[in-house]
């Protein structure tokens, strides 16, 4: 991966979007990782950014939090430049 698609990835803030979905909706990692079928670590690895999820791991990851895979692309609305 190229440093600019690396850094692009990093101002989507993928990982802190999750987690705050998560934890606002009250769930653990245990339970995502049975809603999405996916390990606890990978998880926690994606929320802490240390992974970039794949596509298809996104999605999982939107339909156990019911959002649609687009919220993860938006721009955040706090001010910040998208």
């Amino acid at each position: 991966m190229t440093s600019d698609v690396k850094e692009e990835l990093k101002e989507l803030n993928l990982g802190q979007k999750i987690k705050n979905l998560r934890q606002g909706q009250i769930v653990s990692l245990q339970q995502m990782a049975e809603k999405t079928g996916l390990s606890q670590p990978l998880l926690s690895q994606i929320e802490s950014e240390v992974v970039a999820p794949p596509v298809a791991t996104l999605l999982k990851i939107s339909r156990a939090l019911d959002v649609n895979i687009g919220y993860f692309f938006q721009a955040e609305e706090s001010g910040k430049k998208a």
